[in-house]
């Protein structure tokens, strides 16, 4: 234990040092002379030169680095430009409010999402579990910004009921603590909330499939306890971890792993699986409805001819593929997924034709109408077409999130197969990707962005780079687990070439995850460039997208909600559709998963 614990901390020292290299570039990269902002606008050019001296910001790159990393490794973190005080200062400062939303955080969004994907997994298939993953799903695809505006707009300003700013520490006053808290927690929990279910959900199916829940169902105990005591707890401490132990419970009604079922309160063996009362055989068998409790599993009986043993296997019938609309009825959710995908599609592309206003045109006289007939869905600030630039905001949308999907997951296959099948590449690559993932996904894209001209193409790119990891820690779990199997080692030992190899047997186990993964990602790359686009270093102001659209609508948002409104809503149901699809193709696509439903 002690080694394998040793061997991650030091796992750490590379994660660090790549995060290091990047933060640094990214601030040296970025346009900008931070000695011209230290020393204001009326400062000389002799005076920006002696700040630049006192900074280190003349000498070479690399010693600039290692004068910053020999700094921050000293806990010196410099002082803030704006506010002139120290940055370490400033951070132990923010560090109560940081901790308490991120606590109260996860208890909120555990508390939710833990019995919705119980639940939901108890009853997988049924319309509870649609209705659940559907709810999961539809959190999970507002963004957030806009959970946060509705929140705002009806528990602040309109009931009062709620601070809408500011912080107030816990030893001040804890009840304000505790209302100035309650808005971030539940815009981020319900967020998180639709993450946890969907997980909870799908460790719980895999979880219900094992051999001791179905022991456990048979022994007569009740369901709550089975799902509670047995199956939560098994998928809390990880698949398989439950199961491995049995002899772990408390409980005498939980089972050993030694094959034999443990004595009740008269010192018998449990007699509800038995046969006879008052005994039993000991020996554990997978148990049938209607099967004797000491009798293994039955089955006919096999003709002992090879002749005829033959003759039957020849007389079995291939089992045929279910057709197109039998799989709709098994799987509605990738099937209405993909019909609200379609539309959308449709709509965006079909935009030039439907609308019959320019989605650039000014119309000042008509600034700020509702929804009318000529105007469906309104105009904005400027008297621009609220519907034809909603519009024509989806194929922005659709060509970001599609890039996104294809470089990215073409990118990170081919460093996840490097990654995954040779060992010295692995302990490199993957350090890089982890150091990528130590830094939020956000703050890279900015900081990205920062570099150079807004376009659609650098948003694409900035928001490529963080997906890039994700791709690669799932296609070499993949190759890890495939180039270990039997028929690997025997192509490898006949002398099949590495190109052979990877297209003909690895490459495609590994289309079902990417194909899952590149949805969601899809997904992620619209929600990111909205919030990119709102935050004003997204796409160019004068592009149409979603973002930009609710971004210039905020400011008139008490007296025109339509400006907001309904690019949110095309927004939500492109992302919503996204994900309905990839959690449908993900229960499709995985075996285990699809005998539960």
């Amino acid at each position: 234990m002690w080694s394998y614990v040793t061997r991650r901390i030091l796992a750490t020292i590379p994660v660090l040092g790549v995060v290091a290299i990047v933060v640094f570039l990214l601030l040296r990269l970025s346009p900008g002379d931070p000695a011209a902002i230290i020393a204001g606008d009326n400062a000389s050019l002799e005076d920006i030169a002696m700040i630049r001296e006192q900074l280190g910001l003349d000498r070479p790159l690399l010693q600039q680095f290692i004068l910053w990393a020999m700094q921050l490794l000293g806990g010196d973190l410099g002082n803030s430009i704006y506010l002139s005080r120290p940055v370490l200062g400033l951070i132990v400062e923010r560090v109560e409010p940081t901790v308490a939303l991120a606590l109260t955080t996860m208890v909120f969004a555990m508390l939710l999402a833990i019995p919705m994907g119980v639940l939901a997994a108890w009853r997988a298939g049924s319309w509870v579990d649609q209705s659940i993953m559907a709810l999961s799903v539809l959190a999970f695809s507002v963004p957030v910004f806009l959970i946060g505006y509705g929140l705002v707009i009806g528990l602040s300003l309109e009931l009062e009921w709620l601070p809408v700013q500011g912080f107030v520490s816990f030893a001040e006053d804890p009840m304000r603590f505790a209302s100035h808290l309650v808005l971030p927690t539940v815009t981020l929990g319900l967020v998180y909330m639709a993450l946890l279910a969907r997980i909870t959900r799908a460790t719980m199916l895999e979880t219900l499939n094992e051999d001791f829940i179905r022991t456990a169902r048979a022994k007569g105990l009740a369901e709550p306890r089975v799902l509670l005591l047995h199956a939560l707890k098994s998928a809390t401490e990880g698949h398989g971890a439950g199961a491995a132990d049995w002899g772990r419970c408390r409980d005498r009604k939980c089972f050993r792993h030694s094959g034999h079922w443990p004595p009740d309160d008269r010192g018998c063996v449990a007699t509800r699986l038995s046969h006879h009362p008052g005994r039993h055989p000991g020996d554990r068998h997978r148990l049938c409805a209607g099967q004797s409790g000491d009798r293994p599993g039955l089955s006919a009986a096999r003709p002992q001819d090879p002749v005829l043993m033959g003759a039957t296997i020849t007389a079995a019938q291939p089992r045929q593929r279910p057709g197109l609309l039998r799989r709709m009825r098994r799987y509605p959710l990738p099937a209405l997924g993909a019909l609200m995908l379609i539309a959308l599609v449709a709509t965006a592309l079909a935009a030039p034709w439907i609308t019959a206003h320019d989605p650039f045109e000014m119309n000042v006289v008509d600034r700020l109408q509702p929804p009318n007939e000529e105007y469906w869905f309104g105009t904005d600030a400027y008297g621009r077409d609220l519907f034809s630039r909603t519009l024509h905001g989806g194929r922005v949308s659709l060509a970001i999130g599609i890039a996104v999907a294809v470089a990215s997951t073409l990118i990170g296959l081919l460093i996840g197969v490097v990654a995954g099948y040779f060992r010295l590449a692995d302990a490199i690559l993957m350090r890089v990707m982890d150091g990528l993932m130590a830094i939020p996904g956000i703050l890279l894209a900015i900081a990205l962005m920062s570099l150079t001209r807004a376009s659609i193409g650098v948003v694409i790119i900035a928001i490529t780079i963080p997906e890039i990891p994700r791709v690669v820690r799932l296609v070499r779990a993949v190759v890890l687990t495939v180039r270990e199997q039997v028929y690997i080692e025997a192509a490898t030992a006949i002398g099949t070439r590495f190109p052979r190899l990877m297209l003909k047997h690895i490459l495609p186990n590994t289309l079902a995850p990417l194909t899952v993964q590149a949805t969601y990602i899809a997904a992620s790359a619209v929600l990111v460039e909205s919030y990119l686009s709102f935050l004003g270093v997204g796409t160019p102001p004068e592009v149409p997208s979603w973002g930009n659209i609710i971004a210039e609508g905020r400011l008139y948002v008490q007296i025109a909600f339509w400006n907001i409104l309904f690019p949110s809503v095309f927004l939500a149901l492109m992302v919503l559709s996204i994900n309905i699809l990839g959690d449908g193709l993900r229960d499709m696509l995985d075996p285990r998963l699809a005998r539960r439903l």
